[in-house]
This record gives structure tokens, C-alpha cells and sequence, in this order.
């Protein structure tokens, strides 16, 4: 392979990679041109680098490094697919994706679904899966957000257990606890006390849910969730002596329940989380 970068993308996309500026740009960032998937950036590029000094022209050394690392994390990710699969990708598409990966220093998690999702456009079978709204939906989502989908997507799950404890017989059944799913207690979360807040974030963007459905068949799997917050015989001893529910003869009751990977939900797991999930959906009492 030639050893000048520019050289070798330039064969591939052609004269309109140099008309705006790659070549002073591109071999910046990119000098290893020996390092595998180059090609496949050139191909995949052609389109988005012709917008080059629009985009890098006023970066500061350090996102020009940290775009450089993630072309290298791109072109990791394109490493197995053939140069006849790759695919041009829109700027419409790309550049907004390549904007935001100049700025995301030490979010690794967030970064990765925007490759992920740039490398789904660059190639011919995934490209349809790529939604413009994506960008916009990772742009609206924590870090641990980002690690819970990764922990649904590796864990296959279509269906997310949650139970809530509640105090039965009074005038009105209490709520005592919050929907618990025990994944902040099974992941490493920056913040492990907004795990319901992430969840409502989740499900106003349409990835999941509440499918206030009762899984009865894996009621083994409720209780080894419910036991990593201490289980029945734990909440009953916690809540039951409180005078109110003593007063009330309240029964200490907990109401079982999931969440659901929406259709959308499936799809932006899929093209950014890279992860196909085939799971099915499971009913009440099944």
C-alpha cells in the first residue's frame, strides 16, 4: 500500500477527495496509512471528507487527536467487511456523527454508538437500518444509559424484570419502593441511584416500554433479582413495623412486572449497540 495516506484514499474516492481540502487534513489525522480498514475509510468517506474543512479547519490540536483515535476505532470496526460491501456514507448522516465525535473526550460509551452507527451506514446489508432520529436519541442519553443498553443487548433481553413493594389493605395502596430490575446493582454505573430516572429517559425516547406485564414463568428470575436488594422476608421486616401499616393491618405485598424493548428499540440496539437481539416477546402466565 502506498505510503502516502492521501495517496491511497484519493485512488479510491477520487479527485473530489483533494478539491476541498483533504489533503492537508486527512494526512494530519491519519498518517498510518499500513493500518487496516484505510481503504475502507476512504470509500466510506468520500462523501463526508469532501466537506473537510468545513468541519476541521478551526479544531484544536486535541480533538484532532481524539478524532484520530476514533478513526482508528472505525476503522477497527470495518476491518472484516470487504471493500465490496462498503458503502458511501450521507453527509446528512456522517457529518453530524463525525461533529459529535470530536467532542466526546471520555465518554467511550456514548462514542461508541455513534461509530457503531456510522459503521452500520458504511456498509450495503446495514445501511438501512440507519435512522437520522438515532443521532438525536444518543445525543439525549446518559453514559450508564448507554452501558444499561449494552448489559440488555449482551444479556439478550427483550423483556426487563422489575418488582415493586407496596403496602396492601389501606385506603389506598402505597407504593414503598420504586421499580427495582437490579442491573445497577449487577453493572459499575457513574450514578447508580438515577437507575429510574434512566429508565423514564428510556422510555421517553421510545427504546422501551412499561409493559406492566407480570413474566409468571420466570418467577425464579424475579426472585434472584428481588434478593439482591435483601427479598420478601427483607421488605416485610423493613416496611411492616411502621406504624401506619400497622395501624392500617397493611399487607407488605410486592407486584411484579416488566419492561419491553420497544420495535424502534430493537432496531437502534441493533444499529448502534451492534447487537441483534433474538429474543421473543414473552406474555403473561407463559
Amino acid at each position: 500500500m502506498d505510503g502516502n495516506i492521501v495517496s491511497v484514499i484519493s485512488s479510491v474516492g477520487g479527485a473530489a477527495l483533494t478539491a476541498y481540502g483533504l489533503k492537508d487534513i486527512l494526512s494530519e489525522l491519519y498518517r498510518d496509512s499500513a493500518q487496516p480498514g484505510v481503504r475502507k475509510i476512504g470509500i466510506a468517506l468520500e462523501t463526508i471528507l469532501g466537506y473537510g474543512t468545513n468541519i476541521l479547519t478551526f479544531y484544536g490540536e486535541k480533538q484532532k487527536m481524539l478524532i484520530q483515535k476514533r478513526l482508528n476505532q472505525y476503522a477497527e470496526k470495518l476491518e472484516s467487511v470487504t471493500d465490496e460491501r462498503i458503502v458511501p456514507v450521507p453527509p446528512e448522516l456522517g457529518i453530524p456523527i463525525f461533529q459529535r465525535l470530536s467532542y466526546y473526550a471520555t465518554a467511550d460509551d456514548l462514542a461508541n454508538l455513534f461509530l457503531e452507527l456510522l459503521s452500520r451506514a458504511s456498509v450495503d446489508d446495514t445501511y438501512g437500518l440507519v435512522q437520522p432520529s438515532f443521532i438525536s436519541i444518543i445525543e439525549r442519553m446518559s453514559i450508564d444509559e448507554a452501558k444499561i443498553l449494552k448489559y440488555i443487548a449482551e444479556n439478550n433481553r427483550i423483556n426487563i424484570y422489575f418488582s415493586i413493594v407496596t403496602a396492601q389493605g389501606m385506603a389506598e395502596h402505597l407504593q414503598l419502593t420504586p421499580p427495582i430490575t437490579g442491573i445497577e446493582k449487577q453493572l459499575i454505573l457513574d450514578h447508580p441511584k438515577n437507575i429510574n430516572i434512566y429508565f423514564e429517559n428510556l422510555i421517553s425516547l421510545r427504546i422501551i416500554e412499561n409493559a406492566n406485564t407480570f413474566l409468571g414463568r420466570d418467577l425464579s428470575e424475579y426472585l434472584k433479582m428481588e434478593k439482591l436488594y435483601g427479598g420478601e422476608k427483607y421488605f416485610k421486616d423493613k416496611y411492616g413495623n411502621s406504624p401506619e401499616i400497622i395501624q392500617h393491618q397493611a399487607q407488605i405485598m410486592i407486584i411484579r412486572g416488566s419492561y419491553r424493548i420497544t420495535s424502534m428499540g430493537l432496531k437502534f440496539i441493533e444499529c448502534c449497540v451492534g447487537k441483534k437481539i433474538e429474543d421473543s416477546y414473552k406474555a403473561w402466565g407463559l
